[in-house]
């Protein structure tokens, strides 16, 4: 039977970046209201005689902490805005959340080859970037329910708002730590017997300690489990 040339050689499968790739979400769809997210991608979406150009928005939801947004984390949408004079509503409080000014978005916006937007003049744009929007429930073309970001709700994330970094493990202080602390993890009727002392009783008390106390929190740390909901995509709009 024929062999199929498909243009491409095998490099080009087994060195791909599987790293880079959005992971599937498979936890629970959030409920409306406004949350913290991570910038993931931003894209150019050049305009053709039928369509407007778009900027392509992916955004992470971070959970805050004492929010109860943890079973949340990571799930991921994508908000298409049409760039227009009459859109300005949609993209203009994003710009502000970015401190990027009309000058800079309108002369200064630069991709990679791709489409994926690089810097807006100061700007860089590291995947790092934190904005709160408000998610809310809308509809398809096809009139069934999504969710989508509500027009006109980007803002600055608050300063006083601390981010949850959800892989904290509590670790004891070094105060907490006494060098004449043991834990006895064997049976002591299977330990060799020891000869008899007159004096002080041994103490098997272990005097070990915990803290409680987390490391700082670090806001805008990274997270390495980035995921896609399925439901975010159609074929018209996606990339």
């Amino acid at each position: 039977m024929p062999v199929v040339k498909w243009g491409v050689d095998a490099g080009d499968v087994d060195d791909f970046d599987r790293d880079s790739q959005f992971k599937p979400y498979a936890g629970p769809v959030p409920p409306d209201g406004v949350y913290a997210w991570r910038i993931k991608v931003l894209k150019h979406q050049a305009g053709t005689s039928g369509k407007n150009p778009q900027l392509r928005v992916g955004l992470e939801l971070v959970p805050r902490e004492d929010f109860n947004e943890e079973k949340y984390r990571g799930y991921f949408l994508m908000d298409f805005i049409p760039i227009m004079g009459s859109t300005g509503f949609r993209y203009v409080p994003l710009l502000d959340a970015l401190g990027v000014s009309g000058a800079e978005f309108a002369g200064r916006t630069k991709t990679d080859e791709d489409g994926n937007i690089t810097s807006i003049g100061k700007w860089r744009n590291k995947g790092e970037s934190m904005v709160i929007a408000q998610l809310s429930t809308g509809q398809d073309q096809n009139g069934a329910a999504r969710k989508e970001i509500r027009n006109g709700t980007y803002a600055e994330l608050p300063d006083d708002i601390e981010l949850s970094e959800g892989d904290d493990t509590e670790l004891p202080d070094d105060d907490d730590l006494d060098a004449d602390s043991v834990v006895d993890d064997y049976d002591e009727e299977e330990a060799p017997r020891e000869p008899k002392r007159t004096g002080r009783k041994r103490s098997t008390r272990s005097t070990g300690g915990t803290s409680t106390r987390k490391r700082p929190s670090q806001a805008g740390r990274r997270t390495t489990r980035t995921r896609r909901h399925a439901d975010d995509y159609d074929e018209e709009a996606g990339f």
